[in-house]
């Protein structure tokens, strides 16, 4: 298996986002194998990798509607015993992602995602 090291890397995304993801190898990152890989996105998006294309896809976070089109409108509370409820109105709390759109300038949002990366 080798001896595990690890990196802190930032990377930026480009202007036109690629179909499935920004290509990120092993061998960009100087490891033979990457174990573990795990994104620090900005506010409102969601970086993961995709071991087997070895990519880095990027999701937009929002809410899900509901079966009638009326958005979910709830909120996580901290309740007096110390756990977590949900308050509001709406039928559901769920939050849906949605990968970016091919072809989308995400070199602003994304101009900066801090990896955490574990491998050989």
């Amino acid at each position: 298996m080798g001896d595990l090291r690890y990196r802190v890397v930032d990377v930026a995304f480009d202007t036109t986002y690629a179909s499935g993801g920004e290509p990120l190898t092993p061998a960009t990152l100087s490891f033979d194998q990457i174990y573990f890989l795990r994104a620090h996105a900005p506010a409102g998006y969601k970086v993961s990798y995709d071991y087997t294309n070895a990519t880095l896809r990027a999701y937009r976070i929002g809410v899900e509607t509901t079966a009638a089109g009326a958005t979910a409108n709830n909120s996580l509370i901290k309740s007096g015993t110390s756990t977590l409820e949900v308050a509001g109105t709406g039928t559901a709390f769920q939050v849906a992602l949605s990968e970016v759109t091919t072809g989308t300038d995400v070199s602003t949002p994304l101009a900066r995602v801090s990896l955490f990366i574990i491998g050989i």
